[in-house]
């Protein structure tokens, strides 16, 4: 993994430098740090990606080491679904305090960092387009025939509000950690490798708890993998929607979505081979993480070429 920190070019005598991984403008640009010569915040920021890393992954595989000793079982681990959401923020709530890499409203990009304009409009738009990834996968589905007709949308609605608000509250823990403090280190090695980063780590971090569901027969292989495709998919157009909002807003959004809406689309209103229709969901997950991620790191460029010399 490349280092996010960055050594900020040298400057004129008693002039400020210039830093990516103090930026207030977004996860590209940059903006003026302390002279040469006084403490800098970017080493802290290597200790505190990797004390991220290792706080959110290691709770995980102990579970499942737990669950493989027979200690608790797999329907303990989806008992502890909240609890484990939860995990993330809390762990990077922590070692913020103890490394401090940003001001804390910068590190876990609650404050929007280009207005809250942006952030809300994007935030809208993500929840449409992870809805719309939703439905043209068990449109799909159905066109293609793997799968039927489930519960008719009308009696679905009335359930979808509750969950949405449910899953807003939890992806926001999770997203504080994931597209709020890691995205904000992994900043300077750009948006696309940061993201693959980003989400790479996210589909390892569920994989333990799915190794356990494997093992005890509760979750066909299959239906492991592609949901592990999607968490990677999903985790792109994640992290392009919180570039374009400057904010885990969008993300945070698009996250509660893609555990409410989407669920329901490809669980309730359309009922087939689970493995099938996630293998299916990769299509519009994939040309939606490539077109996000086109556009944002477009936005970025114009950041990058005004970089002071």
């Amino acid at each position: 993994m490349s280092t996010p920190a960055a050594r900020a070019r040298p400057g004129h005598a008693g002039a400020a430098v210039t830093s990516p991984i103090l930026t207030a403008a977004g996860p590209v640009g940059f903006a003026p740090v302390p002279p040469a010569g006084r403490t800098s915040r970017l080493p802290r920021a290597r200790t505190a990606l990797a004390a991220f890393a290792a706080l959110t992954l290691l709770p995980m595989v102990g579970l499942a080491a737990l669950a493989f000793a027979g200690g608790i079982d797999g329907a303990d681990l989806q008992a502890m679904t909240t609890a484990v959401m939860l995990l993330p923020a809390l762990v990077a709530v922590f070692v913020w305090s103890v490394t401090r890499p940003l001001p804390i409203g910068q590190a876990l990009r609650v404050r929007p960092e280009r207005g809250w304009p942006r952030a809300l409009g994007w935030s809208l738009v993500a929840l449409v387009a992870v809805a719309a990834i939703g439905a043209a996968t068990a449109g799909l589905a159905l066109l293609l025939g793997i799968a039927e007709p489930g519960l008719d949308w009308q009696a679905v609605l009335p359930a979808i509000p509750p969950v949405l608000a449910t899953m807003l509250a939890l992806s926001l823990a999770e997203e504080v950690g994931w597209r709020g403090f890691a995205q904000r280190l992994l900043a300077p090695i750009g948006l696309v490798r940061a993201s693959l980063g980003i989400a790479a780590f996210w589909a390892l971090w569920h994989a333990p708890a799915m190794t356990v569901w494997v093992w005890e027969g509760s979750m066909p292989l299959a239906v492991a993998l592609t949901t592990l495709g999607g968490l990677l998919l999903g985790g792109l157009v994640l992290s392009a929607l919180a570039a374009l909002g400057g904010s885990v807003w969008p993300a945070v959004a698009g996250h509660a979505a893609m555990n409410s809406i989407v669920v329901f689309a490809t669980s309730t209103l359309v009922t087939g081979d689970a493995a099938e229709i996630g293998a299916l969901g990769l299509l519009p997950w994939a040309l939606a993480a490539a077109a996000l991620l086109a556009v944002a790191a477009r936005r970025a460029l114009p950041a990058r070429r005004r970089r002071p010399r």
